[in-house]
């Protein structure tokens, strides 16, 4: 979906993408999220912690591409793009992504690991669009 060909063609190489591969990618992007989110909020460093935040969310991004595509049939390439169609959690992890350091300033860590646990946990049990 938002890989170019410059030298040669992927699609050679490799079948055309079907929409369970798009959800199996999502859910198991969703699930090495939570995986890494919860375990940070066990386990890392509170010096940490900003750092990793930062990681997961601006990941959050692409797994969200892949949901909102699954959802609505429209991929989106950009987070200024996909942003305009999101609300909802959905839009705020986004709109946190965008500036972590800020959010955090309003928010507890405690919140923003809550927020995308959230979200990944919907996205693996089906209660977000996959």
């Amino acid at each position: 979906m938002d890989t170019d060909d410059y030298y040669g063609r992927l699609k050679d190489f490799l079948p055309p993408l079907s929409q369970e591969d798009a959800r199996a990618g999502a859910k198991i992007g969703a699930s090495a999220l939570l995986h890494l989110l919860t375990h940070s909020y066990l386990y890392a460093e509170p010096e940490a912690r900003p750092a990793i935040l930062k990681d997961a969310y601006k990941a959050a991004f692409f797994v969200m591409q892949v949901v909102y595509y699954l959802a609505s049939g429209q991929y989106c390439r950009s987070k200024k793009e996909l942003l305009a169609c999101l609300d909802g959690a959905e839009k705020e992890i986004l709109q946190a992504g965008l500036d972590v350091p800020a959010w955090l300033a309003a928010h507890t860590e405690t919140q923003a690991f809550a927020l995308l646990r959230g979200w990944c946990g919907g996205v693996l049990t089906g209660n977000e669009s996959v």
